[in-house]
């Protein structure tokens, strides 16, 4: 759009093509399908591009202040780069790529000579990061959440392409979270927690163990760090536990957890147990144990396949629920 014109054409010793020209608004600089698009920074500006001998479009690249500017002549010279002579009105960044090289006119305007560097070939080159949880690729298009080996490309305005190879490293964190009546687990083992309050978003001071017991209504995340890596999981609404329910977990003593072959479960003080029920996660019963529990129990659990299972306990008084590994 607007009013737009060739000025200088040039080749260079391998026989590519240049053109500067006049640009006023938007202007598509790609032969043919397709779009190669560049525009304006003020009211008119001056563009450099380059073509290959057979005319696809290599690079095109505006410049210019807010005023009024141009690109008078040009010279190529060799693996030196391109050397330009021309005229800016208003400030005006010099470097065409991510960085800036920024000037203002001492007067109404002033001339400039400028060398603009460029490449033949694309780069190469080989990183290997380690992330927590996913990976922004270094030209910023995509998003990784596994480890694994992939290729970017960070794209250059003057045809300087770089190529990646990225060898990424992702540790992932578990932030998942179990509900079982008025207590939360998560389901992260062998890590660091800290429980939140999210109705203040601050941590609850001394709640650093894998579970929580609720005490006051409300709803709870939980921060997991595990192997340097720190995320949060989402808020999750809960009950408080009863008096007698958090009494007769604490008086029951589950051991050892992770368990590999005999499963402890030892009341005290006035806890009297009328059964224990072991399930998988699908809530599907494989063990159970009735009668007069009032002392010492001894589950085997070693045919029991690795992994983690629910450990219902009936007391004469009420219910709960915790959580047991099974390692091989």
């Amino acid at each position: 759009g607007g009013y737009n014109s060739g000025s200088t054409i040039r080749l260079d010793s391998k026989s590519n093509i240049y053109l500067s020209g006049v640009l006023e608004g938007w202007l598509d600089c790609k032969p043919g399908p397709g779009t190669h698009p560049i525009n304006t920074n003020g009211q008119k500006d001056f563009f450099l591009s380059r073509f290959t001998p057979s005319g696809n479009i290599v690079w095109a690249q505006a410049n210019g202040s807010s005023e009024l500017d141009a690109l008078v002549d040009f010279q190529i010279s060799g693996k030196d780069g391109i050397y330009g002579l021309g005229y800016f009105n208003d400030t005006m960044n010099f470097r065409l790529s991510q960085t800036s090289k920024v000037y203002v006119p001492s007067g109404v305007a002033d001339f400039f000579i400028q060398k603009i560097a460029q490449c033949d070939s694309n780069k190469y080159g080989t990183i290997s990061p380690v992330a927590c949880n996913w990976y922004k690729s270094p030209s910023g298009e995509y998003t990784w959440t596994t480890s694994g080996t992939y290729k970017d490309t960070v794209f250059s305005n003057l045809g300087c392409d770089s190529i990646i190879t990225v060898h990424l490293t992702v540790k992932p964190v578990d932030t998942s979270v179990s509900v079982l009546s008025s207590s939360l687990t998560s389901n992260a083992v062998n890590a660091q927690y800290q429980w939140i309050d999210c109705k203040t978003g601050n941590p609850i001071p001394g709640e650093t163990n894998q579970k929580l017991n609720v005490v006051t209504k409300g709803q709870y995340a939980v921060a997991v760090t595990k192997n340097g890596c720190t995320d949060t999981s989402r808020c999750y609404d809960t009950s408080p536990i009863s008096l007698v329910q958090y009494e007769a977990q604490i008086f029951t003593k589950i051991y050892p957890n992770p368990v590999q072959s005999e499963l402890i479960i030892k009341p005290e003080y006035t806890v009297d147990i009328k059964s224990i029920r072991i399930r998988n996660m699908q809530g599907r019963t494989l063990l159970e144990a009735k009668g007069n529990l009032s002392n010492k129990v001894i589950i085997d659990v070693t045919h029991l396949a690795a992994g983690v299972y629910l450990v219902d306990v009936f007391t004469t008084k009420t219910t709960f629920t915790t959580k047991v590994l099974k390692i091989e």
